[in-house]
C-alpha cells in the first residue's frame, strides 16, 4: 500500500468520525407522528369558532352541525347532585362554615364517583356534575353517596339523564357539558328530587332493569310539565335507610311546572 493510499484512507476515517460526532451532538428531532402530543379537538374555543362560522355562513349550517356532532358529541349517563342545607347553614353559622361543610361533602362524594367510573366535570358551590359510562353505574354511585353522607348529617338530591351530549374538554379532562339530558338531569337534581332521592329521566329509565331481585318495582312513575310539555320521570323507591332522618316525601301533585333551562 502506497503512502498516497494510506493518506486517502486516513482522511476518510477522520471524515467519518467527524460526521458521527456531529450526528450525536445534534438535537434529536421528533419524526414520528405517534410521538407528537395529540391535538385536542373538543375544546371550548373550537366549538366557539364553529358556532361563529355557522352564524356567519348559514348555508353551511348542515355541514357544521355534522362536524360538531363528530367532534364533540358522546353518549353518557349524566348525574347532577344538589346538597341541601347550604342556605340554612350560611344564615345560622356564616358563609365560611357553610363552605367548610360543602368541602366536607365534596371530599366524601368525589371518591365514590371516581370508584364507579364517573368523571366530574364541574363543581358549583353545593352542586356536583359528573358523567358515567352507564346509568347503572350512576345509580350505584348515587346510592353509595347517600349512604356515605348520612353519618355527616348531610342530605343530597340527585337527577340522572342519559343520551348524546356535547362534551367540552380542557387539559384532557371534561370541563363542561351541553344537551337536553343535561338540562333535564339538572331540573331533577336541583328542583324535583327531595332529600336523599334519586330521579331518572325517561331516557335514563329505559337503560335499566326497573325490577329488583325480589321481583318488586324499584321506581315510581311521575308526570310533570317542563316548558309546556308533559314528561315522565322516575323516582327511586326509598329504602328504610334513606328515609331515616329525611323530610317527608313530596307527593306527585306537588311537583312544580318548570321553566326551560338554557345552556349546561
Amino acid at each position: 500500500m502506497t503512502f498516497k493510499t494510506l493518506a486517502i484512507a486516513f482522511g476518510l476515517l477522520i471524515a467519518t468520525g467527524i460526521a458521527l460526532i456531529l450526528s450525536w451532538a445534534a438535537p434529536r428531532q421528533v419524526n414520528s407522528a405517534a410521538e407528537q402530543p395529540p391535538t385536542q379537538l373538543n375544546t371550548a374555543s373550537a366549538l366557539e369558532q364553529l358556532l361563529q362560522q355557522r352564524l356567519q355562513h348559514p348555508e353551511t349550517a348542515e355541514a357544521i352541525d355534522a362536524q360538531i356532532h363528530d367532534q364533540f358529541v358522546e353518549t353518557h349517563a349524566i348525574l347532577v347532585l344538589d346538597s341541601s342545607g347550604f342556605s340554612r347553614i350560611s344564615q345560622e353559622q356564616g358563609i365560611i362554615s357553610a363552605l367548610a361543610e360543602i368541602e366536607r361533602m365534596r371530599g366524601t362524594v368525589l371518591p365514590v364517583i371516581a370508584a364507579r367510573q364517573g368523571s366530574v366535570f364541574k363543581i358549583e358551590v353545593d352542586n356536583v356534575y359528573a358523567v358515567f359510562p352507564t346509568v347503572e353505574l350512576a345509580i350505584a354511585a348515587s346510592n353509595a353517596m347517600i349512604r356515605q353522607v348520612a353519618p355527616l348529617q348531610k342530605h343530597i338530591s340527585i337527577g340522572i339523564g342519559y343520551g348524546e351530549l356535547i362534551m367540552i374538554s380542557r387539559d384532557n379532562h371534561y370541563s363542561d357539558v351541553y344537551g337536553q339530558q343535561m338540562n333535564l338531569a339538572s331540573k331533577l337534581g336541583e328542583d324535583l328530587a327531595g332529600r336523599d332521592e334519586v330521579m331518572l329521566t325517561e331516557a335514563a329509565f329505559q337503560q335499566i332493569d326497573p325490577v329488583a331481585a325480589n321481583g318488586e318495582a324499584n321506581w315510581d312513575l311521575l308526570q310533570t310539565e317542563i316548558s309546556g310539555l308533559q314528561i315522565s320521570v322516575y323516582k327511586q323507591r326509598p329504602t328504610p335507610h334513606s328515609l331515616e332522618g329525611s323530610a317527608p316525601l313530596r307527593p306527585p301533585a306537588a311537583i312544580p311546572s318548570l321553566a326551560p333551562q338554557t345552556g349546561g
